[in-house]
Parts: structure tokens; C-alpha cells; sequence
């Protein structure tokens, strides 16, 4: 699959240098779709910059492209028109770290949250923001279970 112009330029923002060329060979595995960027640009927003993550981007959209769509927030039709990719780097967790929130980040350093979910809820404090996208994703230290990666979407403040 021939990568559009703008998948390019998101990969160019999520991913470091080293990962480009390996990330834009995966990419070529999506499968054909009517709306090949649209697609494309769910991947990578779905891979958090990372290989790993879109290596399994690639298998979901493999499985079923409308997944993958959702898993990126890109369920409705021109929502990947609108998004602007952000990259966590030094600044930005410097800012964080400061106590100022990034755009679309709610939780601050040491915020004690809950996790919820189907089981009961998990008392926990914030120890590091990991991602920023398709959603921020915090690392939390959970009582009586350790450190674990949770999006922000299972998060609430307690």
C-alpha cells in the first residue's frame, strides 16, 4: 500500500529517526481500504510512536480495518482530518513534571486516581505520563499490585 503524504509527516512526528524506515515498511502491510490515510493515520496514531504498538496496529487493521478505526478514535468519518499528532519528548515531560498540563493531559505527577473498569476500583498515585496518543496514558503505581500502564479514559481522580 502506497503511504499518503500525510501519513508520512505523522510518522515523522511519532516516530524517532531510527524507527522511520522500519515504521513506514509496516505501514505498507495495511491492507487495501477504501480510505487508505484514513487507515494509515489510525496505525500510527494508534502505535503511540512506538514499533511495538504499531506492529500490533498493523494486525488489528489486518483483522478488521473498522477496529482498528475505533481503537484510534477515528470512528467517524473525518475525525483524522482534525488530528494533529503529539510527541512526548523532553519538553513536553518537563512541562508535565512542572505541574503544567498538556493539551488533553488531565492527571499531574503524584496525582493520586482510581482505576476503573469491571472489577473493583484500584487506588493508585500517577508515576509517569508514557504516551500521549491515540490517548495520554499515565504509568501508575497501584496499591497492592505495582506499576502499570492505564490510559487516561480508565482513570479518574479520587
Amino acid at each position: 500500500m502506497q503511504l499518503t503524504g500525510r501519513c508520512l509527516e505523522c510518522v515523522g512526528t511519532l516516530f524517532g529517526s531510527e524507527d522511520l524506515v522500519a515504521a513506514e515498511d509496516m505501514l505498507a502491510k495495511l491492507p487495501d481500504f477504501p480510505d487508505a490515510e484514513r487507515l494509515q493515520l489510525a496505525a500510527v496514531r494508534f502505535s503511540s510512536g512506538t514499533l511495538e504498538r504499531l506492529d500490533m496496529a498493523i494486525k488489528l487493521g489486518n483483522a478488521d480495518p473498522r477496529d482498528l478505526l475505533m481503537a484510534a478514535g477515528f470512528g467517524n468519518l473525518n475525525d483524522h482530518q482534525k488530528w494533529v499528532p503529539q510527541r512526548i519528548d523532553d519538553s513536553v515531560l518537563e512541562q508535565w513534571r512542572t505541574g503544567a498540563l498538556p493539551d488533553d493531559v488531565d492527571f499531574r505527577l503524584n496525582q493520586r486516581v482510581q482505576k476503573v473498569g469491571r472489577r473493583r476500583a484500584k487506588i493508585g498515585i500517577v508515576v509517569a505520563l508514557v504516551h500521549l496518543e491515540p490517548q495520554p496514558c499515565y504509568r501508575v503505581n497501584l496499591e497492592s499490585i505495582g506499576e502499570r500502564d492505564v490510559w487516561q479514559s480508565e482513570l479518574q481522580p479520587e
